[in-house]
Parts: C-alpha cells; structure tokens; sequence
C-alpha cells in the first residue's frame, strides 16, 4: 500500500506539471481564447502518457463541475479522444454543464454560461456601450477628423499590447445610422471588407482571421437595422463604412473584456 500510495503521489505531480505547462503552451495559439473554465495546449496534452492524460482530464473537469454531478471514465475516454481527433471544430456536451471543445491546438474547457446563450442589443449614440458576447462594446460618435491620427495611432498601440488585430475600427460618423444592432451572424451573411477584394462570407472572415471556432456562435458582430455588415471584434469594419483621412466626422466602435 505504501508503494501504491508513492507511485500514485508521483504520478498526480506529473499530471500537475503537464497541466501547468498545457495552460501556458496555449497562450500561443489563439489570442481570443479567454474563456470562463480553462484552455490547454493540445499539443502539450496528446505526446502524455495515457495515466498522466487521465489525471489531467480529470483535475480539470473536476474543477468546472457544478454541484452534485459526477465525471465517468466513460466521459474521460470521450475528451481523450477529442484530443486525439486531429480536427478542429469537434466537441462534447458533459455532465455539470459542462462543453469541451477541440478549437485549432487548443482544448477548451468551459462552464455554459449566460454569455454564451444568443443575443441581440441595440447600440446608439445615447448608450454608447453594451454587452455582447464576452466583449464591452462602445460606440464613439460625431469625432472631429483632426483625431483620426490619434485614433489610428491608439488602434495600433492597442494591437501592440495585446496582439489582437480590429480590436477597434474607426468609421464615417455621417455614413452610420442613428442606431446598430450587436448580434451573432446568421448563415449565408457576407461583407466586402477592408483590406480584401470581393465580398466574402462571414464565416469565412471568421475562419480565416483566426476566430475560435467554440465561440463564433455566439460571437458579436455589428450590423444596421437593415442587416448591412458594419464591424466586429477580430474583423476588418466593412469598405462602406470605413473612414478615410478625407471623412469629416468620425465614429470609433472598440471591443474590450471589461
């Protein structure tokens, strides 16, 4: 017994190590991916050997129960092979509320939460921020053109900090209407964007700026009333909205996980 208990304290240091080190690893891999629960370096996880895999899955979904539900190994061999699924996109539904996605290299483990359930909220110059998603969303309006170097100029020191790309979009003020709608995009939904020629499936701008993949569902996108692509997080703003060094009047949307 003294021996199982030894090998056994051993085996829960390794898994702590490989759990320490799949939760740094990940940062790597998607500069969007905060979730509420964890996300963990596939790469990092699937060369673990299959007792210190198992530790790990399990310290994790352990930690994201909610009250009164249980994890089966039944469960544990299901994540094991999410991991080892080699595609992107691929996910399970557990026991406690709990979601587990394969997204690119990383492993997301997540709470269902609120902020996930769809939505749709209105964003004028009057209230000037909302919720959406996971993000704050805020709307500057009616900005002298003499700041567009300012805002560009903040724009990219924000990009620098935090290494995500249209964190903020700067916009014709005098092209905008008096009122936007925040909400998911819906299938079929396109935009010709800045910095792209022809107009592209929102799906696929998702896809190719490097949107993760358990959370475009319920990702917020800015849209008219009449369902005109405006900006999103992530997302270049659409070319008929887009301010130029000849716009006279400004607007700025910025996204933020305040």
């Amino acid at each position: 017994m003294e021996l199982i208990a030894t090998d056994n304290e051993a085996l829960e240091q390794l898994a702590g190590q490989a759990l320490d080190l799949a939760g740094r690893v990940s940062g790597q891999h998607s500069i969007w991916l905060q979730e509420t629960g964890r996300v963990l370096s596939i790469d990092v996880l699937v060369h673990q050997p299959r007792a210190i895999l198992n530790r790990v899955i399990v310290r994790v979904l352990r930690d994201s129960l909610a009250p009164g539900s249980e994890i089966t190994s039944t469960h544990v061999t299901a994540v094991q092979d999410l991991i080892r699924a080699g595609r992107s996109g691929k996910h399970l539904d557990l026991p406690g509320n709990i979601s587990v996605w394969r997204d690119g290299h990383s492993l997301v483990v997540d709470r269902q939460a609120c902020d996930r359930q769809p939505f749709e909220v209105e964003l004028t110059g009057g209230t000037r921020a909302v919720r959406a998603g996971r993000f704050r969303i805020t709307l500057e309006r009616n900005l002298p053109p003499a700041l567009y170097e300012a805002i560009m100029a903040r724009a990219k020191s924000e990009r620098a900090r935090t290494g995500r790309d249209w964190g903020m979009a700067v916009l014709d003020d005098s092209l905008l209407p008096d009122s936007l709608v925040i909400r998911p995009r819906r299938p079929g939904e396109r935009a010709q964007v800045v910095g792209q020629e022809g107009v592209n499936k929102l799906k696929n701008l998702m896809i190719n700026h490097k949107i993760p993949v358990s959370q475009r569902a319920v990702w917020p996108l800015a849209f008219t009333r009449d369902g005109r692509y405006v900006w999103s997080p992530g997302l270049p703003p659409s070319i008929e909205f887009a301010a130029s060094r000849e716009t006279r009047s400004l607007a700025s949307l910025t996204a933020s996980d305040e």
